[in-house]
């Protein structure tokens, strides 16, 4: 995942990139939503950049199910 003020791109599963504009972001957080379905965090890791103006998660896994 790659959070660049409110751009936010993540990869799940190694295979779908999925991207998002984040409002109302709250600095040190991060969460996960899947409307009409639900979401598993298998593995997640956050690091951040020295210049901190991007997080990068080295390595994130999500699944999610649709219904």
């Amino acid at each position: 995942m790659i959070v660049d003020g409110d751009l936010c791109v993540a990869t799940v599963d190694d295979a779908v990139v999925l991207s998002t504009r984040l409002y109302d972001h709250r600095t040190g957080r991060v969460g996960a939503f899947a409307g009409d379905g639900s979401v598993t965090l298998e593995s997640f890791t956050l690091h951040e950049r020295a210049d901190r103006s991007i997080c990068a998660a080295e390595s994130a896994t999500a699944s999610a199910v649709l219904s």
